[in-house]
């Protein structure tokens, strides 16, 4: 059972104006919008609490995880309607190129931080 702080509510508000699947990093910057002038807190919402949230909300099957090629683990609401140039097959989102469109090649981009 989860307990339903302002906290939350801003984490599922954010969930509920996306119109896209969102990272981590993005659900905690856009919750801390949604949560600071709603009630005039300037301490952030901690990352720890968005992965707790997160993690609830996974558990009760409010919000889903998806697999954005390129991209870290990314999430959404269930009813959240995927784009026409979109696709998903299990958990993964693919991306379809528009009709007449002639691929030339792919890239594989690949980004990290090198521990010294």
């Amino acid at each position: 059972m989860s307990r339903h702080t302002l906290q939350r509510q801003a984490i599922q508000t954010t969930f509920e104006k996306a119109s896209r699947p969102m990272s981590i990093q993005e659900i905690e910057h856009k919750a801390n919008l949604n949560y600071r002038p709603s009630i005039g807190r300037t301490s952030p919402i901690g990352t720890a609490t968005i992965y707790r949230n997160v993690k609830s909300m996974l558990e009760e099957g409010s919000i889903k995880e998806v697999d954005v090629l390129g991209a870290t683990k990314s999430y959404c609401i269930n009813s959240l309607k995927i784009p026409n140039e979109m696709y998903q097959i299990g958990n993964s989102l693919y991306f379809e190129a528009p009709n007449g469109f002639k691929e030339e090649e792919r890239v594989t981009i690949i980004t990290g931080i090198i521990r010294k």
